[in-house]
């Protein structure tokens, strides 16, 4: 798959600096992913191929979790504001993303 990247508010620095292995998983994954798409079953549309959100979240958390991220995190209380769990976060020893980081 081709990805494109937008950087907003500066994160591209800190991506590729403080998190640079974690990035080059995820980039890794999407190039390396499939397209996922299914029928749609929506009125004057059935049939016709959308893109499939559920395949696509199935290839990147195995994917992940096969370059030993673990799988399932609950977020903290404090970041419940964005939702959970996390699908996967970084192998042990490393980071998590900042959002999965308790103060």
């Amino acid at each position: 798959m081709l990805i494109e990247v937008t950087d907003f508010n500066g994160a591209a620095e800190q991506a590729l600096s403080e998190h640079a292995s974690e990035w080059q998983d995820l980039e890794e994954i999407l190039t390396a992913m499939p397209l996922h798409v299914k029928a749609s079953d929506q009125a004057g549309k059935q049939g016709r191929p959308i893109f499939d959100p559920v395949g696509t979240n199935q290839t990147v958390k195995a994917g992940l979790v096969a370059r030993g991220w673990r799988p399932n995190v609950p977020i903290p209380a404090e970041y419940s504001f964005l939702g959970g769990p996390w699908r996967s976060v970084p192998r042990e020893g490393q980071r998590p993303p900042v959002a999965a980081v308790p103060p």
